[in-house]
């Protein structure tokens, strides 16, 4: 909605500095503009909720046992997969 801004307004400039994709044309910009897109970063940075390292294990692992019971591994396939060597083989594949 916002990207439809023209580049003639205050806030078209600031848009159309934020969404800028082409490095070049970054590599260019004064340092109003860099200020703009560093302080945008940030803002962006923040708002992403962060995740500690054991909790991502642990949904990864919720996840892993998610599909596993969807296509017909066990309930203890995370374990299997664990302390066994798992490979996987097209005899698997019910094509």
């Amino acid at each position: 909605m916002v990207s439809g801004l023209m580049d003639d307004t205050p806030l078209g400039r600031v848009v159309a500095v934020r969404s800028e994709k082409d490095r070049e044309m970054i590599r260019h910009m004064n340092k109003w503009q860099k200020q703009i897109r560093a302080d945008w970063a940030a803002f962006r940075a923040s708002s992403r909720p962060q995740i500690d390292e054991a909790e991502a294990k642990k949904q990864m692992t919720a996840l892993e046992q998610m599909l596993a019971s969807m296509f017909g591994g066990g309930k203890n396939w995370a374990k299997e997969r664990a302390s066994a060597r798992y490979s996987w083989s097209w005899t698997f594949c019910p094509i």
